[in-house]
């Protein structure tokens, strides 16, 4: 009877504790995308080279890739928001190379999972952060958005975790992150002296500064990469700028 109570018990806590979830706001945004491709001669040459070179005579392709996204946003109050996004199906259609069979890919996605099996091909949570906003400004926290800066020309959109740190001051806004790339260090286990130091990892620090004028906006943003994933007798370091 004392376990009952005890398990009770825990589920009010549970409870009590997911209540103010359940009263945040929901919004629901995406995407969802068919795109066909059709590749015929890529390589320019005329009929009788390809003939004589066997790895240009399988050079035609034809497929279809699809892709959903969907991107749940829970504002729990004001100025506390919880942004997470996945994307479902990311595949060819038929695609089934990852199969251990030849059959069609559908009748393979068992609920137990088989081997090699792409993440993406079934749904793959790739954010999840909390955006918060503060008397000393507005802080991004967990598996966001980073490298994209400035216009949407020539940006990569690159998902890791981290932490921004955001700070208006009138017209200007101060910018500071903290990407994490790569961790190596948190098992402390192998024969390499890379495994027995604290520093086996790979860090980004980014600092900028955006600001608006009439017509528009200018940026400018600073990276500095520490890597030493793969060095064993000391740190790697390395610059990098940004402008947008």
């Amino acid at each position: 009877m004392r376990k009952f109570w005890i398990v009770l018990l825990s589920l009010g806590l549970i409870m009590a504790f997911a209540m103010p979830a359940w009263s945040a706001d929901a919004k629901f945004s995406g995407s969802y995308y068919v795109v066909g491709y059709h590749e015929s001669n890529h390589s320019l040459k005329d009929d009788a080279a390809r003939k004589t070179d066997a790895s240009f005579k399988g050079e035609t392709a034809n497929f279809f890739a699809q892709r959903l996204r969907i991107q749940p946003e829970f504002k729990i109050k004001e100025g506390l928001t919880l942004v997470t996004r996945f994307d479902a199906l990311e595949k060819k259609w038929g695609d089934q190379t990852w199969s251990p069979s030849a059959s069609y890919d559908v009748t393979n996605r068992i609920s137990t999972g088989v081997a090699n099996v792409r993440t993406q091909e079934n749904i793959e949570w790739e954010r999840a952060y909390v955006d918060f906003t503060t008397g000393i400004g507005r802080f991004l926290v967990g598996y966001q958005n980073f490298m994209a800066w400035g216009t949407s020309f020539a940006d990569t959109h690159i998902t890791r975790p981290g932490i921004k740190y955001l700070l208006p001051i009138g017209d200007l806004t101060i910018v500071a992150a903290w990407e994490k790339v790569g961790e190596g260090s948190s098992t402390g286990t192998g024969t390499g002296q890379k495994n027995l130091f604290s520093e086996h990892d790979y860090n980004i620090y980014d600092l900028g500064v955006m600001g608006k004028f009439k017509g528009g906006e200018w940026g400018v943003l600073v990276l500095h990469a520490h890597n030493t994933l793969t060095d064993d007798a000391g740190m790697a370091t390395g610059p990098a700028a940004a402008v947008g």
